[in-house]
């Protein structure tokens, strides 16, 4: 973290690369709350899944999505929540994830930070 941290290390890497960032928001907490905590998917914060805190320097392009999903199915299982509501399972996170796909070759020349 920080000036000297390894994410400022990266600058540079991901300049030409258009980054869509996922994030579930499943778990909520009353507030006062801990951004860095919650909401989280069980496994990760929404605020680190969408990488709130990286800089453009780092990430100079992204569009983020977020769903009130859990990481994954082995999550939903374990606190008796069918299947779909994980990020694996969730057809709308495929439609994301399909779309990144689909508009990557024109996805540098749209707007920074949609949906961040």
């Amino acid at each position: 973290m920080g000036a000297q941290g390894w994410n400022e290390y990266q600058a540079g890497v991901l300049d030409h690369i258009p980054v869509v960032l996922i994030g579930g928001a499943r778990f909520t907490h009353a507030e006062p709350v801990n951004p860095a905590t919650w909401p989280n998917d069980g496994l990760v914060s929404r605020r680190s899944a969408l990488a709130i805190d990286v800089s453009d320097r780092v990430l100079p392009h992204r569009r983020c999505a977020a769903f009130d999903d859990t990481h994954s199915i082995f999550v939903s299982d374990a606190v008796g929540l069918p299947w779909e509501t994980a990020m694996t399972w969730d057809p709308r996170v495929f439609e994301v994830v399909r779309g990144a796909i689909d508009g990557a070759d024109g996805a540098l020349q749209t707007p920074n930070r949609v949906g961040c």
